[in-house]
């Protein structure tokens, strides 16, 4: 009776200690992914705004960071059987870019060679119930910019009815993701963020919020001129808010 007690107690032991030590585990890998978006968020954005030196220097950091943690949760403990093919296919689009860099390709080609790796970690993290609050601006980005580009390719006050119609399709999906967002903690403690910086990401989340709002507005009442301008603040405070997810320090 008393080895079957001791026995009972040591499995118990066990399994705490394990389920401890998978928290210790997930709290760091969460940690490397936060970090990742430090370096991999510059990238994306200064090969936009179509500035090769930073770009290089972005990529190179980039590039640094991703060879330490591919290697180090390539064989991270998951029952995800995609966990592997999209570390590696994330270094693959890492590879890429690189090669592109050197063979001194437009950085536009660049850009799209690093868009998808934000929809890659996405994914995983969503298969692996992994909470990441940046997943939600990448869950919204895709309808967001399908909705601007109906606007980009008008003038203002010159959207056809057949825009009004798509747009106010599209409209609901935006408004649905974005109250996700609005919805989703913040933890500020784990992005490093200061007073100041907590204080900016609410008020841009709220801001982005309140347009979405004036945006159902001005499309059922066809205020062309206020869906324009709405969906350009919408874009402004979006990419606000997304950048400040990266460390630019040194880059520029």
């Amino acid at each position: 009776m008393t080895r079957n007690i001791i026995r009972v107690f040591t499995a118990i032991i066990l399994l705490f200690a394990s389920m401890g030590f998978s928290r210790i585990q997930s709290t760091e890998l969460l940690k490397q992914m936060v970090k990742f978006d430090q370096n991999y968020i510059p990238a994306l954005a200064l090969t936009n705004e179509g500035e090769r030196e930073p770009s290089q220097k972005a990529l190179q950091r980039l590039t640094k960071f991703w060879e330490n943690f591919s290697v180090q949760y390539y064989n991270y403990e998951t029952p995800d059987t995609s966990w592997q093919s999209d570390v590696s296919q994330i270094t693959k689009s890492i590879a890429k870019a690189n090669i592109d860099m050197r063979q001194n390709k437009s950085l536009a080609q660049i850009h799209n060679d690093l868009e998808s790796i934000r929809l890659t970690f996405m994914n995983l993290r969503k298969r692996n119930d992994i909470s990441y609050f940046p997943d939600h601006l990448t869950a919204f980005h895709g309808p967001m910019e399908h909705f601007l580009n109906i606007i980009n390719k008008r003038k203002s006050g010159s959207l056809s009815e057949t825009d009004i119609r798509d747009l106010s399709n599209l409209y609901p999906d935006i408004q649905k993701l974005w109250k996700t967002v609005m919805k989703a903690s913040l933890p500020t403690d784990l992005f490093g963020f200061n007073q100041q910086q907590t204080k900016q990401a609410t008020d841009l989340i709220k801001q982005d919020g309140k347009i979405i709002q004036n945006l159902g507005t001005a499309l059922r009442h066809n205020n062309q001129t206020e869906i324009i301008a709405n969906s350009k603040r919408l874009k402004y405070n979006f990419v606000k808010l997304y950048l400040m997810f990266g460390d630019f320090h040194g880059l520029k």
